[in-house]
């Protein structure tokens, strides 16, 4: 045995040294022009629906311009209008994207005290790390998508079954769970889809391992529903319920069903997602292969029979790929809230190659083993010549596009091969946690540095023929947006006008109105602006005509 945790440790789990280099990069990754990138994806909509509810002092009743916004429930808005101090002007990338950070770092701290147990209080940062580096966190993460806070949700109310299970407390483990269920649904409505099915077979297959109370359970279960009817209620006096429901769940589930979807959609759906999911995970996707290995395989079995806590991770991760398996039109990243207890897993295989394969080190060839050790291991040709290779490609790519900031990424990834290189250095040999993590690190890097930034000035771009368009803005008059503006252009609109921009025109008075040059309502107004492919008009609207 204490050879065994000899080899476990050593083998999945990083030096200090390098935990600390570990997350000082992730933060870098996290961190990197979160607050100068423009919007993406729908981040202009978050920000514009936290503004009209500053404006409208409306906090019940989410609305977007001007129409009742029924896609999400409330709570990432009321975070973002927290973080933004109320102040409309405030709302924008850094505050909405610092929340879905908090969160992933939150799920983190969370799924170490997940992996703590009696037998084992010291796990190590193996699963966070893997957690935080996989790329498709990385992709999300670093943007205000709901996909972080939502996984937040999950794993807190996941964590307090596991912890109130261990310490034999029921009302941690039925009642603080389903209270924090709450928060989830009011962040994205779906959140009982990811605990109620995995947790309530466990309980039935094993009442040992998992005891349940059905007063606690009761219990937690009407808290959970008065806290989300907390919001319910007052929402119902001034929007319809009906259609709020009928909204989200047809567009979470109904649209996605397999009875909703063509045969042929259905068939395609199934046969791509397990790929795209293995891509959303890449490097750690390759651990599966190590499944292939019996000795690894009936290593991790057994452990997973002997610990409910990793039963618990299995059954999460298998409910999970299977229900958006069978959802066509499901992406890869529904899955964000399954990842922090994927990555257990994952560890958890790394850790019997670790026992098995003599501290994980790589099963190659012995001449390949030797030539790996000699240029990584034994001195530092290896990790100079990456070393290299990076600063090559990153000075190509600043070669091709002049404008491309490549200091930062370029220090970034040459801190981690430098970090990298120390680790395989104390430990003599290189291992597959090494070789992932270090894999995982200077993906991260890449695409924080080199692939969001692209995309970041691509959008800037975009958004120029609205920045010109303001400026020729001065009066104080109702804006109106009509075709060919996109979400991230009115918000900026918004953000430098210090209002929300209107959708529909006021019956009477004079208006700006910008749209597309061939906006059919700009022949009501004088051409004040044209900045291809929009203009600006001022219009003089009399009695409603």
């Amino acid at each position: 045995m204490p050879a065994m945790a000899s080899a476990r440790n050593e083998g999945t789990n990083p030096t200090r040294m390098f935990l600390l280099a570990a997350v000082l990069c992730l933060i870098w990754i996290y961190g990197y022009r979160i607050s100068t990138n423009p919007l993406v994806w729908e981040e202009p909509r978050r920000c514009l629906v936290a503004m009209e509810m500053i404006e409208r002092g409306d906090y019940v009743v989410p609305r977007l311009l001007g129409e009742i916004y029924r896609n999400k429930p409330p709570l990432q808005n009321w975070l973002l209008v927290l973080f933004s101090g109320n102040r409309v002007e405030r709302v924008g990338a850094l505050p909405l994207r610092i929340i879905s950070v908090l969160a992933l770092a939150g799920t983190a701290i969370l799924l170490r005290s997940f992996c703590r147990t009696p037998d084992c209080p010291e796990p190590g940062w193996a699963p966070a790390l893997v957690f935080l580096s996989m790329g498709i966190v990385v992709q999300y993460g670093r943007t205000g998508e709901v996909d972080g806070l939502f996984a937040f949700w999950v794993a807190a109310s996941l964590w307090s079954f596991e912890t109130g299970r261990r310490k034999r407390s029921s009302w941690r483990q039925w009642f603080l769970s389903q209270v924090l269920l709450a928060p989830g649904i009011l962040t994205k409505g779906i959140s009982p889809l990811f605990f109620y099915p995995p947790v309530l077979w466990l309980a039935m297959r094993s009442r040992r391992d998992f005891p349940f109370s059905l007063k606690a359970f009761l219990a937690g279960l009407a808290a959970e529903v008065c806290l989300v009817a907390a919001w319910l209620v007052p929402y119902s006096s001034a929007a319809s319920l009906a259609s709020l429901g009928r909204n989200l769940w047809s567009g979470e589930a109904m649209s996605r069903a397999p009875f909703a979807s063509t045969l042929g959609a259905l068939l395609e759906h199934l046969l791509v997602f397990p790929f795209e999911v293995l891509g959303g995970l890449l490097p750690w996707s390759g651990a599966a292969l190590l499944w292939l290995a019996p000795g690894i395989r009936s290593y991790c079995l057994c452990r997973i029979r002997e610990n409910a806590a990793l039963r618990l991770c299995l059954a999460l991760s298998l409910w999970g790929f299977v229900l958006f398996w069978l959802m066509p039109g499901a992406k890869g990243r529904y899955l964000i809230p399954v990842y922090p207890f994927l990555s257990v897993l994952i560890a958890l295989t790394l850790e019997s190659a670790s026992i098995e394969g003599k501290s994980g080190t790589l099963n190659l060839p012995a001449y390949a083993s030797r030539f790996l050790n000699k240029l990584f291991a034994e001195g530092w040709i290896g990790w100079a010549s990456l070393g290299l290779f990076w600063t090559g490609a990153l000075g190509l790519l600043r070669a091709m596009n002049p404008n491309l900031p490549v200091a930062q990424p370029l220090g970034a990834g040459l801190f981690v091969l430098a970090a990298g290189g120390l680790w395989v250095r104390k430990t003599s040999s290189l291992r597959i946690l090494q070789v992932l993590l270090l894999c995982s690190l200077l993906y991260g890097t890449a695409y924080a540095g080199i692939v969001a930034v692209h995309r970041a000035q691509k959008q800037g771009r975009s958004l120029e023929p609205v920045a010109q368009i303001l400026g020729e803005i001065h009066e104080d008059l109702p804006v109106v947006c009509g075709r060919g503006i996109n979400r991230g252009g009115i918000h900026l609109l918004a953000v430098r006008l210090g209002r929300v921009p209107r959708q529909s025109p006021p019956a009477q008075g004079t208006y700006y109105l910008i749209g597309s040059i061939s906006e059919p309502a700009g022949a009501e107004g004088s051409l004040v602006a044209q900045v291809p492919p929009l203009a600006l008009w001022r219009v003089d609207r009399e009695n409603g005509s």
